[in-house]
């Protein structure tokens, strides 16, 4: 027997062994899905921590290899909140990571919430505080009564996007009336109105308490939408979102967001 061409033969197997067996380390899969649960195709799905990526096809499904070690996956697509998984350390080389969400961005800033009826954005009522004289001793700050967006979704979410984390604040409102006086010159802009009486009454919104809320960062490779949650269940009545417009007269973001919460229809 040819002990030396035995040898040779058995040293180039295990090369060959541990060779494949450093080809493919790990396998990571899983499927991409929007907010509605929809599959989410041309997701790029990539590790920060090798070069190895994978695009998802027409129903949202990844896979893609490595040689190395992986610790985290990041999702990106255009128009989509970017956002990062991370893997914990496991024992076998092969993980799938189920369903990742990813959430489409608003379009413009704002505080909306999300209609999962009509599958949309729907952005708050947007206004601008006003003080009001309710009599001679005291003026309050205030909203005008317009058409407002009701909101019927409990537990309550809102997306903030592309506005401050910080200082955001939420109050219930109550309506007061405020005696208003006018002039001819007011009746002369709008020749309909000269009939009306001058003088009489208008309905405003007003602060009546505050809400504590919660805030929470979606992702953490990406701030600019993050979640607002009020910390009890709100009931039915008018509020207001703001960045401290009600405590000072000239605040530095000036936006305010109205919603009405109204009774959840258990028929639809």
């Amino acid at each position: 027997m040819d002990w030396g061409k035995l040898f040779s033969i058995w040293g180039g197997i295990s090369i060959l062994f541990f060779a494949s067996c450093n080809l493919i380390l790990f396998r990571v899969e899983g499927v991409v899905v929007d907010f509605n649960g929809e599959p989410l195709p041309g997701v790029c799905v990539a590790s920060p921590d090798t070069s190895d990526y994978a695009i998802t096809d027409a129903n949202g499904k990844f896979y893609f290899t490595s040689r190395k070690p992986i610790s985290k996956i990041e999702f990106i697509k255009s128009d989509y909140l970017p956002i990062q998984v991370e893997i914990p350390k496991y024992i076998e080389n092969k993980v799938n990571l189920g369903k990742v969400t990813l959430i489409l961005k608003p379009f413009s800033s704002g505080v909306y919430f999300y209609d999962k009826s009509q599958k949309r954005y729907v952005m708050l009522s947007y206004s601008q505080v006003k003080r009001v004289k309710l009599d001679e001793n005291n003026i309050l700050p205030g909203v005008a009564l317009d058409d407002i967006v009701q909101v019927k979704s409990s537990p309550i979410s809102f997306y903030v996007h592309r506005m401050p984390h910080y200082d955001i604040k939420m109050y219930k409102l109550k309506g007061v009336e405020v005696k208003v006086r006018g002039s001819p010159e007011d009746a002369s802009k709008n020749k309909s109105e000269k009939d009306k009486p001058m003088d009489g009454t208008i309905q405003v919104l007003v602060p009546d308490r505050p809400v504590m809320v919660h805030t929470q960062f979606i992702s953490t490779i990406d701030s600019s939408l993050f979640l607002l949650e009020p910390l009890d269940d709100l009931s039915e009545g008018f509020y207001c979102i703001n960045w401290g417009a009600f405590e000072t007269p000239f605040p530095k973001v000036i936006d305010n967001y109205l919603f009405k919460v109204v009774k959840e229809d258990k028929g639809s």
